[in-house]
């Protein structure tokens, strides 16, 4: 007899999310060439083979449980919403060119000398690979609509519980309250723009120079009484490492970090804390252990500040909220760019200048935006950074008030309040809980 509907697709799933998750890790921290579109193939075909079932199968499977109704309404809505996804983010079409743009050095420069002048490398590169960033951007609506949405954003928003109306509201309040400051901190520290990012971050700050980032993860979860976090994380810091948070299977938490050499760097290891602290505090299992993208980077943005308030000096802290008051900014405008990009792709290049204008002088080529990862292989998704960082800052200053210098209870708090239930809960329905507020009005 086959397993219930709920129990059987959650089973299938997780064991491929875990076999994804450890093949990403192993080609970000051990240079491993894994080819991860057999992994999301069969994501596709689990999601498509479930998905004419969910209707009659799941309704009749929540009925017959004998568990929690409920719990079992919430697991089979997350099921139809990751369906939903899978069936666009990870249908073959979609998964072909997220491959090659993935790595576009060796799938359309081989012809190319990258070392001898740069910027020409990437003016031909970046008008090589926008054909098919923009067919990317029309396969997804198109595979939206056939699932019955107007398009791929309003897919995005429906799955992920985001009011559009509000969020839009809350970058252009973020942008109105922050833009003067970081342009002025761009300009002070002559911070450019690059199609991803932003260069010469290194500049602000200065960075601990007493510390390891295995005894700042330690003294971090011990001040905040989440002694399990600690002993469920492991860090691996190499030359050519960036920050990334993996978990390759049930609690077994993996940190991959850059060279500690700036103060940025410390924040973006801060922020993957953030990512493996809620993982290792959530205490639930199989889907529900798993995590939306926004409450994923929300809770990433809260542990910033606090690991600053344990761990930095007060320079250290002033200039790191100065980091994050400009990279805030820039995802707001990267955001808010985005979404004018869905609604006229043909104006990408006066777009990307329009908006990156108003937080630096000189913008660079804006056929370069295309390099962006943001805008093919993780679209809809940069804006959780700026809607985390808006509640990290209302977090830390209710825990502030409310218990002080008891950083246990601040760790107790977050447990109770956002970590323990895992994917039971919505990050809007955990911050209303909460008493921080409304999400979209923060």
């Amino acid at each position: 007899m086959r397993l219930p509907f709920l129990i059987d697709f959650q089973t299938q799933y997780m064991k491929l999310f875990y076999v994804r998750a450890r093949l990403l890790w192993e080609n970000f921290s051990c240079d491993t060439h894994h080819d991860t579109r057999l992994i999301d193939s069969a994501f596709y075909e689990l999601a498509l083979s479930f998905h004419e079932r969910s209707c009659e199968d799941g309704a009749a499977d929540i009925r017959d449980r004998n568990d929690s109704p409920a719990d079992s309404g919430t697991l089979y809505n997350l099921i139809r919403r990751i369906i939903l996804r899978d069936l666009v983010d990870r249908h073959p079409d979609v998964a072909a060119l997220i491959f090659r743009l993935s790595d576009y050095d060796y799938h359309y420069g081989t012809d190319l000398d990258r070392g001898t002048d740069p910027a020409r490398y990437r003016a031909v590169m970046s008008r090589r690979i926008a054909p098919d960033v923009l067919e990317l951007m029309r396969i997804r609506n198109r595979l939206a609509i056939e699932l019955g949405y107007n398009c791929y954003r309003s897919l995005v928003f429906d799955i992920e519980d985001i009011d559009q109306a509000g969020l839009t509201a809350l970058l252009n309040r973020h942008l109105e309250e922050n833009l003067d400051a970081a342009r002025s901190i761009a300009s002070d520290h002559a911070i450019t723009l690059t199609p991803g990012w932003l260069d010469g971050l290194h500049h602000i700050g200065r960075a601990p120079c007493s510390m390891s980032p295995e005894s700042a993860i330690f003294e971090l979860t011990r001040q905040l009484g989440l002694h399990r976090a600690a002993d469920r994380i492991r860090i691996t810091c190499r030359d050519n490492g960036f920050g990334y948070t993996s978990v390759i299977a049930f609690r077994d938490i993996h940190i991959l970090s850059g060279p500690l050499d700036s103060l940025s760097a410390w924040g973006t290891l801060f922020h993957e804390a953030g990512h493996a602290i809620a993982c290792a505090m959530n205490m639930e299992s199989g889907l529900f252990g798993t995590w939306s993208a926004g409450f994923d980077e929300a809770m990433a943005e809260v542990i910033e500040p606090v690991a600053a308030r344990m761990l930095l000096d007060r320079e250290q802290q002033t200039s790191l909220r100065d980091i994050g008051i400009l990279t805030s900014c820039r995802c707001a405008l990267s955001a808010l760019f985005e979404f004018a990009l869905w609604d006229d792709p043909s104006q990408a290049e006066k777009l990307f200048s329009d908006f990156f204008s108003r937080l630096v002088t000189g913008t660079g080529d804006p056929a370069l935006w295309v390099f962006d990862t943001f805008r093919s292989i993780d679209p809809f998704y940069i804006y959780h950074y700026v809607v985390g960082h808006r509640l990290a800052e209302r977090i830390f200053e209710h825990l502030t008030v409310q218990a002080g210098a008891d950083h246990e209870k601040w760790g107790e708090w977050l447990i109770r309040r956002f970590y323990a239930d895992g994917r039971k809960r919505s990050l809007v329905k955990k911050t209303a809980e909460s008493g921080v507020g409304d999400l979209w009005l923060l």
